[in-house]
C-alpha cells in the first residue's frame, strides 16, 4: 500500500501537495520530496509519521499565505522544531510505557467511531502503540504531531485576515471525531518562541468558535514530565518519571469506591471550605442560581494518566476568600511563582505573585469570564504529595484542591454518569487550573462546618486509599511491585 493511500488524512495530504506543487513557492524542493514519499509504499508509522508532520506544515504555510515569504522559512531554520525522527521516550521499559498506552486508549468503540491521536515529543513510542491499537479495532483515525514552536512562529508571522482560516483547518480536524487521545509531555527543553500575543489571541478565539465545549468528545490525555520539568522542579528525572509511571498504578477500583463516598458527601453539601497556614481561606456554594445541586464527577484514568480527582463548580458569585498558592505554575510562556488570589462575590479582585505577574495579569485579562472560578477540584493521587509545575500532574495532588479561572465544563454526563457541572461561566477557550497544596499545611476542607479533612488527610477510614493508596490494599490483593509498600511517611 502506497503512504498516500493508508488513511483519510494521507490521502487529503497528497491532495493538498499536488495542488501546491502546481504553485510558486519557495516550498517547491520539499514538496517535491514529500508528493515522492507519499506515492512510496507505507513501511511502519515510526518511519512514515515524518512526512505527515512535513506535510501538515506545508498545508498551513499555504493557508496562512507564506508560501512565498523566505523571511518566514529563514525565521524557521533559526528556532528549535523538532520533527517526528528527534522525537523521544522516556528512559523506562516498553512495558511501562505500553502500560500507559492502554490506559490512554479508548475506554469504549462506538460502530462509528472517529479518533484524533496527539503525540508530543516524548511520547513517541507511546504514540505509535495508539495507532497500532486504532488499527487492531479499525477505528479510522487522524494524527496530530505537536508542533508547537513551529505553530507558534508560523501564527506570529501570519496576517490577521488568515488566522481564521488557520482555526479553521485546525478544527476541521475534529470533524466526526468521537475520540480524542492526546500523548502530551511537560515543559519543553527547547527554547520556546515568544508568542505574538494579540495575534494568539486572535487564534484562540476563532478556534474556541468552532470547537465545542459542551464535554461531548470523548477524550482522554497524559503528560510524561520532561527533563526540564525535573529541572524546574529540583527533581532527579529518572526518580521524576518513577513518580510518574507509579502515579498511573495506583489502586483505581479501590480509589473509584472511595470517590464515589466522597462524591456522595460532596454532593449533599451546601458550603465548602477550604483552609492552610500559608493563608488560604476560601469558601464558595454548591447550590445554582436554580436551586439544584452542583455534582463531582468521579476522575480516575478514563480521562487524564495518571488520575485522580473529583470536580465540579461552584455557584459562580459565591466565591469568597483568600487562596495563597505556593510553587510554580506555566502560563502563557512564562512561570509564575507563589500565587495569592483574594475574591469578592465570585470575582477576583486582587492577586500577588512573587514572579510573573505579568503573566497572571495577561491570562485574567483575557475575558471577563478569566476572573471567575469554572471548576473546582480536589486532587485524590495519593502518590504524590508535593507541589510540581507540570500542570497535568499538580492537580492531582493528594491533599490539595484547585480552582480554574475561566471557562467552566458544560458537559451533562460524565463517564454515564450524569452530573451538573455547567455554572455558566462560558468560556471555551480559556480554563486554567491553579493548585494548593493542603497536604503538610495544616491543611482542612469542610463541609457545611464538619472537617472532612485534616493536614491534607481525608478522616473518613472509609476513603483510607486516598491517603495511603496501595498501603491500604490489604497485601494479597496487590500486585508484586507494591506488596512490600508500607505508606507514606507523615507530611512529606
Amino acid at each position: 500500500m502506497k503512504l498516500k493511500d493508508k488513511t483519510d488524512q494521507c490521502r487529503d495530504y497528497y491532495a493538498k501537495l499536488q495542488g501546491y506543487a502546481t504553485q510558486t513557492s519557495v516550498w517547491s524542493d520539499e514538496i517535491a520530496d514529500l508528493c515522492k514519499a507519499f506515492d512510496s509504499d507505507f513501511t511502519q508509522w515510526d518511519q512514515d509519521l515524518v512526512y505527515l508532520q512535513r506535510a501538515d506544515r506545508i498545508a498551513k504555510i499555504f493557508i496562512a499565505g507564506l508560501e512565498k515569504d523566505q523571511t518566514f522559512k529563514d525565521a524557521l531554520t533559526d528556532i528549535t522544531a523538532p520533527l517526528w525522527t528527534d522525537f523521544t521516550n522516556p528512559p523506562v521499559s516498553e512495558d511501562l510505557q505500553d502500560s500507559v498506552a492502554q490506559k490512554l486508549y479508548f475506554q469504549t468503540i462506538e460502530p462509528d467511531a472517529k479518533g484524533r491521536i496527539t503525540i508530543a515529543e516524548g511520547a513517541r513510542y507511546i504514540g505509535v502503540q495508539l495507532l497500532a491499537y486504532a488499527e487492531r479495532d479499525a477505528v479510522p483515525f487522524y494524527v496530530q504531531i505537536m508542533d508547537s514552536n513551529f505553530t507558534t512562529l508560523l501564527i506570529n508571522h501570519t496576517d490577521d485576515d488568515k488566522i481564521a482560516a488557520l482555526a479553521d483547518y485546525t478544527a476541521a480536524s475534529l470533524v466526526g471525531v468521537t475520540k480524542r487521545i492526546a500523548a502530551n509531555s511537560g515543559t519543553s527543553v527547547h527554547k520556546t518562541v515568544k508568542a505574538d500575543k494579540e495575534k494568539h489571541r486572535l487564534y484562540r478565539e476563532h478556534l474556541a468558535k468552532r470547537v465545542s465545549g459542551t464535554g461531548t468528545l470523548d477524550f482522554c490525555l497524559t503528560s510524561i514530565p520532561s527533563r526540564k520539568d525535573a529541572e524546574i522542579d529540583g527533581i532527579d528525572y529518572d526518580d521524576y518519571i518513577k513518580l510518574y509511571f507509579e502515579m498511573c498504578d495506583q489502586p483505581w477500583d479501590h480509589i473509584g469506591r472511595a470517590h464515589e463516598k466522597l462524591i456522595g458527601i460532596l454532593n449533599a453539601t451546601t458550603q465548602l471550605r477550604f483552609r492552610n497556614n500559608d493563608g488560604t481561606d476560601l469558601t464558595m456554594e454548591l447550590i445554582d442560581y436554580d436551586g439544584t445541586h452542583f455534582t463531582f464527577c468521579n476522575s480516575l484514568v478514563a480521562r487524564n494518566v495518571p488520575g485522580s480527582e473529583v470536580f465540579s463548580a461552584p455557584r459562580r458569585d459565591s466565591v469568597n476568600g483568600t487562596i495563597v498558592a505556593k510553587g510554580r505554575f506555566a502560563k502563557g510562556g512564562g512561570t509564575i511563582e507563589n500565587l495569592t488570589m483574594h475574591f469578592k462575590d465570585g470575582k477576583l479582585t486582587a492577586f500577588t505573585a512573587d514572579k510573573g505577574a505579568e503573566y497572571f495579569q495577561d491570562y485574567i485579562d483575557s475575558t471577563e469570564q478569566t476572573r471567575y472560578v469554572g471548576e473546582i477540584g480536589i486532587g485524590t493521587n495519593p502518590h504524590l504529595k508535593r507541589h510540581v509545575k507540570n500542570t497535568l500532574l499538580v492537580e492531582k495532588i493528594g491533599g490539595s484542591f484547585h480552582v480554574a479561572l475561566g471557562g467552566c465544563y458544560q458537559m451533562t454526563e460524565y463517564c454515564g454518569v450524569p452530573v451538573h457541572v455547567d455554572n455558566g461561566n462560558i468560556d471555551n477557550a480559556h480554563h486554567w487550573d491553579i493548585t494548593t497544596l493542603l497536604y503538610g499545611k495544616d491543611g482542612t476542607i469542610e463541609t457545611d462546618g464538619e472537617i472532612i479533612m485534616k493536614d491534607g488527610r481525608f478522616t473518613d477510614p472509609e476513603l483510607a486509599v486516598l491517603n495511603e493508596g496501595w498501603a491500604a490494599v490489604p497485601v494479597a490483593d496487590r500486585p508484586a511491585y507494591w506488596k512490600d509498600f508500607e505508606g507514606y511517611a507523615q507530611n512529606t
